[in-house]
């Protein structure tokens, strides 16, 4: 009887003695990084009509910045322009406001790129109209 209560005080122990161990450190550190997420939601003005386009998001990485390509149909409903954004920036502290650059081209039914490069000042949640494209009455 004796050896039953050795086996069971020995059983008690194991997890007791598990909590004392220092935990193991990690293989690797580990670091918190930043990064900004943007959503872009296209919108073309051709006289007096507007037209919205699907929402794309795109993520800012700290070496390279985030691209998007999009292929609209406009200003022609039948035929496509290509419209390519590259954003760069930093994300600044928490309640801060953070500068996004976008660098963009649009393209219309093969002629000539419209190159435009743009700042802006964006904080947590903002909302921002950047001009892209004008030319006459249409603008995106």
């Amino acid at each position: 009887m004796h050896r039953a209560r050795q086996a069971v005080v020995f059983t008690i122990l194991i997890p007791w003695v598990a909590l004392l161990l220092p935990a193991p450190a990690a293989p690797y550190p580990v670091e918190m990084e930043a990064r900004l997420r943007l959503e872009v939601q296209p919108m073309a003005v051709t006289g007096d009509e507007t037209r919205i386009f699907e929402s794309r998001s795109v993520e800012i990485m700290p070496d390279g910045g985030g691209s998007l390509r999009l292929e609209l149909t406009w200003p022609d409903p039948e035929r496509s322009s290509g419209i390519d954004l590259h954003f760069s920036g930093t994300p600044s502290t928490e309640g801060s406001v953070h500068q996004v650059r976008l660098q963009s081209s649009v393209t219309i039914h093969g002629d000539k790129p419209v190159v435009v490069d743009r700042w802006a000042a964006l904080d947590a949640g903002s909302l921002r109209f950047i001009e892209i494209f004008a030319r006459g009455d249409r603008h995106l």
